[in-house]
């Protein structure tokens, strides 16, 4: 849908089309300044408001006050949590007053903190497009779920309802590719092991397969930052459908390979793991036996298990080891049974010592006990 702000007069402008911008406030806990990371559906990562060229203005000096009327109006959403919908006048003896229309919607995380705005602000009288297709989320990096905002779950084809998912849920089921990976592997494993920075920036095109299915893919941006507060370490961001005529999805060229190794092991289950943060990304095939509810959620390591995985990625990342076996026990939400499982990790790519970020692990039921 869209909307018109009249003029005084009632009736519309002949004006220069401007189109929404989305913002993230992600980082205000750390005292970064909001910043567009779009322009209706073209990405901007992370450009000032301070700085910014605006299209109704016709002088610099207007500039600027558009860009403190746009400054303000972010702070009124993210301190009322509420639409806000406000005319402003900007005085010009040379040209004549500019009447403006302010038009700024607060995106809300699952807990309901404004994550970001999506602003409109044109002439007054000026038709206003439709509203961008933008989403939260919010990644715990001890827990590993991610919590989604209102608009996520049908941005990646889910529909309403679920605002809740392990993360190899997540990876598994929907994103075919972050087209910044190894970047993105850094930047999350640097994070987790205290290398990166609360509020630090991330922009990346993510290729979602649209309700799990690899067949109907679209496009979408995702820019988060880190945070570590009371609640522990988190990656928080904004999810925005940008797929057009022009901007497209792309396959996933490793991903291809890996779901031949997982058809070439039919006897275990096949994963992509981060070494510097030892997530199991995404599975290319299910775990056997008891080990199934892996694919889907998190399970707790026993201590023992935990400081034998971290040991084994901390050389297969420095390349003092070439590929790991090991029996790692386990247990899953609502049990009280450790499970064995027999997991080999291998290094992927051919980074060298040092730079490898990712590994395919084989995973089969385990046959020992636990025997410490």
């Amino acid at each position: 849908m869209t909307e018109t702000l009249e003029n005084e007069v009632g009736q519309a402008t002949t004006s220069k089309q401007t189109d929404w911008l989305v913002i993230e406030t992600l980082g205000l806990d750390v005292g970064a300044d909001p910043t567009v990371v779009a322009e209706g559906g073209d990405e901007k990562e992370f450009h000032s408001l301070r700085n910014r060229k605006w299209r109704i203005a016709r002088s610099r000096n207007e500039g600027f006050d558009l860009a403190r009327i746009a400054r303000e109006s972010v702070e009124q959403v993210v301190a009322t949590r509420k639409v806000l919908h406000k005319p402003h006048t900007i005085a010009n003896k040379e040209k004549g007053s500019l009447e403006v229309g302010v038009v700024a919607h607060p995106v809300l995380s699952a807990r309901g903190e404004v994550f970001g705005v999506q602003l409109w602000m044109g002439e007054q009288g000026s038709t206003i497009p439709a509203l961008r297709s933008v989403g939260s989320f919010e990644w715990d990096a001890q827990t590993q779920l991610t919590e989604h905002g209102p608009n996520v779950e049908e941005i990646l084809g889910f529909g309403a309802g679920v605002e809740q998912r392990a993360v190899q849920d997540v990876w598994g089921n929907l994103l075919e590719l972050v087209h910044r990976y190894a970047e993105y592997a850094d930047y999350v494993g640097g994070f987790c092991q205290g290398a990166v920075a609360p509020g630090l920036p991330f922009a990346s095109e993510v290729s979602v397969n649209y309700g799990g299915d690899p067949n109907n893919r679209r496009l979408t941006y995702m820019t988060t930052r880190t945070r570590e507060d009371s609640r522990g370490k988190r990656v928080v961001g904004l999810f925005h459908d940008i797929t057009s005529e022009v901007k497209q999805p792309k396959q996933n060229q490793d991903r291809e390979t890996l779901r031949a190794v997982a058809a070439a092991n039919p006897d275990a289950g096949t994963c992509r793991l981060l070494l510097a943060s030892g997530l199991f990304l995404d599975w290319y095939s299910t775990p056997p036996g008891d080990l199934a509810r892996w694919k889907v959620e998190v399970p707790e390591f026993h201590e023992k298990s935990q400081k034998e995985l971290d040991a084994t990625l901390v050389g297969l990342r420095d390349g003092t080891i070439s590929s790991a076996k090991m029996a790692l026990f386990m247990r899953f939400s609502g049990d009280s049974t450790w499970v064995p499982a027999d997991v080999t990790i291998t290094p992927l790519g051919g980074a060298q010592p040092g730079e490898i970020s990712h590994g395919v692990a084989l995973v089969r039921p385990g046959t020992g006990p636990l025997c410490w």
